[in-house]
């Protein structure tokens, strides 16, 4: 009996320790995949038909044309810059996404930058980043925009997770 109960023992904490180490490589799993700009917007594309599009409000500026889609995508805030030198979207901004930093990191994985700024935080992914508007910064956060560009901003940080003043 007592053989038994040492086998019994010794095969429940192997099968614990093997679903803990399974669980691992799990983190990086996107959970929910999150595309809120359909591909045709995105840098790197020809500038879609359905598309207004003007010059800029300032004078120096003539190489750009700023574009709104039009239709039923309108209402999601997204912003189009086109390079008439180059002939292809070079920045896209979605604004006030309705969604929060855990939200997002769920979807894209780990950021693989951090910068923070005296308005506000800002977390990059490969070819676009977040702007968070807020002072203290958490998985609850809600994302004032979303910019895809594959020109991102200098001085970021390695990502180290969620930290207090202190860690």
């Amino acid at each position: 009996m007592r053989h038994i109960w040492t086998f019994v023992l010794i095969f429940s904490g192997i099968i614990t320790a093997t679903v803990f180490i399974g669980l691992i490589p799990i983190r990086q799993v996107v959970v929910a995949p999150y595309q809120p700009v359909a591909q045709e917007f995105l840098p790197g594309h020809l500038i879609p038909h359905d598309v207004i599009c003007h010059a800029p409000y300032y004078y120096e500026d003539h190489l750009h044309l700023y574009c709104q889609p039009t239709g039923d995508i309108r209402a999601h805030n997204v912003f189009i810059t086109y390079d008439l030198r180059e002939k292809i979207i070079v920045h896209t901004d979605l604004l006030n996404p309705h969604i929060t930093a855990g939200e997002l990191m769920l979807a894209w994985g780990d950021p693989v930058g951090y910068r923070r700024e005296s308005l506000g935080h800002y977390l990059y992914w490969p070819g676009r980043y977040a702007y968070f508007g807020e002072r203290d910064f958490s998985p609850n956060n809600n994302v004032g925009f979303i910019t895809y560009d594959d020109d991102t901003a200098t001085g970021q940080e390695a990502w180290r997770g969620f930290t207090t003043e202190t860690n």
